[in-house]
């Protein structure tokens, strides 16, 4: 049966002596140690009232307490939905009212927000996280003090974990992934990346953010997992180092600070097999300095989505560098086994639809999103693509991101692509803005790296010759930041948005 009870047994019985989970300044905790911590904290929880399809709270930052919580969830058939950290309170408190829950679990480091939370209106339980003990009551206490369960054996469709979406089009919606969806996702990637027992997968994606999922391949195979709580460029590199890791994945942001850091521990990483990249759009030129940066292992980059549990393919540049074909190495990759990919538009380009065993049923008590993200099965994404004649997947846009100029469809995409590679730029951000004449006009918003001049002209004459002339910016705006999601991927919409009020101010 696809379900994470089935995968934490079968790892108990089957990789008892197998590290699991290596702690921050601790010995490493083998499966069977694991499993049998899972089972106590599952009767703890039971017995602190937090029933059986019930959902609870987590606010904290990536730690191996936090992955024994939710796999306590998945054993007693408790659903986890990890929280953005990153959030006001007021935020939080309305996703724990929407959501209805009425147990939050919290690492000391979010204690005075919880605590907030409370005093704000929400009126349910907070337990501590690992050691925290702010509360009366913290998981490593329920581990002490109850002593296993049973696990319930969920159908394959029962809930396991609901995460919300970063809401970039607005407030985020809830995503009830399933048994099936994580483990079938988990199982892809798994196969994407010949995963094995010997694997080390370091955390760095917080554990709130679908991304962290990827995790759930190296547990189905019975690898090793190593969660980073304050990620750095620097901690990255000396987590590598210490815990001998084979597999990461990291938002471009990172990998960029990485390859910009001159670590001197680079060149002493010899395990490292993996890199992957995602969560935000990846240019081609970061990809090949990581290559650069890191010799021995395969630059990946994952596209995905919260809906599809969450990898939907894969670019291997290693792989794709052996088509000899620079078009493949400026795509997404392929569709993992299992995955159906179509595109649903006009000679060859249109939206990127999607069906699989990965894919979710639908959201978090919001029936009307669900009906719209449906067309006979197969969800559809909003991003804008098309396949080459090779079959990899190239993601031209978000449908809501194209802008339409004179009658020319421009994607904002590729207008970033040709300027992310200016030496001067940081980084991009390409929006359409209203105009009289051309319906909507191309607007560029501009970080510089560092104190170094840039002018307008010099943007403008370096994106002729790469861009068609409707495509290049009409106007530049030089910001110190753009707004981002957790992951790093621009807020487009809250751009847009700051873009106007300046222009009318």
């Amino acid at each position: 049966m696809f379900s994470m009870v089935s995968a934490l047994k079968r790892l108990q019985k089957s990789f008892p002596f197998n590290d699991a989970i290596i702690g921050d300044n601790a010995e490493p905790e083998n499966w069977s140690t694991h499993v049998d911590r899972v089972s106590r904290l599952s009767s703890g929880m039971l017995s602190n009232n937090i029933k059986r399809g019930e959902i609870f709270g987590i606010l904290a930052v990536n730690s191996s307490d936090q992955a024994t919580l939710i796999h306590s969830g998945y054993w007693s058939q408790q659903i986890a939905m990890p929280i953005n950290y990153r959030l006001s309170s007021y935020e939080i408190g309305r996703i724990l009212k929407k959501s209805g829950v009425q147990h939050l679990f919290v690492s000391n480091e979010f204690s005075h927000l919880a605590t907030k939370i409370v005093n704000d209106g929400w009126d349910g339980s907070i337990f501590g996280i690992g050691e925290n003990y702010d509360f009366s009551i913290n998981t490593n206490k329920m581990i002490e003090d109850f002593d296993g369960v049973d696990p319930v054996e969920p159908e394959e469709r029962d809930s396991a974990i609901l995460l919300f979406t970063g809401g970039t089009t607005g407030e985020g919606k809830g995503v009830m992934l399933s048994h099936r969806n994580i483990v079938s996702n988990g199982l892809q990637v798994s196969t994407a990346l010949a995963v094995t027992s010997n694997d080390k997968f370091l955390h760095v994606a917080p554990m709130f953010h679908s991304a962290d999922l990827l995790g759930t391949a190296i547990t189905l195979a019975g690898g090793c997992h190593r969660f980073l709580g304050q990620p750095s460029a620097e901690n990255i590199f000396q987590a590598m180092l210490n815990d001998n890791i084979t597999i990461t994945m990291t938002p471009p942001v990172l990998l960029k600070g990485m390859i910009e850091s001159n670590n001197h521990l680079r060149n002493k990483i010899k395990k490292l097999r993996i890199f992957i990249c995602g969560g935000s759009p990846v240019p081609r030129s970061l990809l090949v300095a990581g290559q650069k940066t890191f010799t021995r292992a395969s630059m990946v980059q994952g596209y995905g989505l919260t809906e599809t549990s969450p990898i939907i393919s894969f670019l291997n540049i290693d792989q794709a560098s052996k088509e000899n074909n620079e078009e493949c190495l400026e795509s997404s990759g392929k569709p993992l086994a299992g995955i159906e990919v179509k595109i649903a538009g006009k000679k060859g380009i249109g939206e990127v639809q999607v069906k699989g065993p990965n894919v979710f049923e639908g959201y978090f008590k919001n029936s009307d999103a669900t009906d719209n993200s449906f067309d006979n099965g197969w969800f559809k994404t909003g991003d804008i693509g098309r396949f080459d004649e090779r079959g990899y997947l190239h993601i031209l846009d978000r449908e809501k991101d194209i802008i339409i100029t004179g009658g020319e469809n421009v994607y904002s995409v590729q207008v970033e692509q040709v300027l992310i590679d200016h030496p001067n730029v940081e980084e991009v951000a390409v929006v359409g803005l209203p105009d009289d004449k051309w319906g909507e006009k191309v607007v560029c918003i501009v970080v510089k790296s560092g104190e170094v001049e840039l002018e307008v002209e010099e943007l403008r004459d370096y994106c002729k010759g790469k861009l068609g002339s409707y495509k290049i910016p009409k106007e530049f705006y030089f910001y110190e930041a753009l707004p981002k999601t957790p992951l790093g991927k621009i807020l487009k919409g809250k751009l847009k948005d700051k873009v106007l009020k300046n222009l009318k101010a």
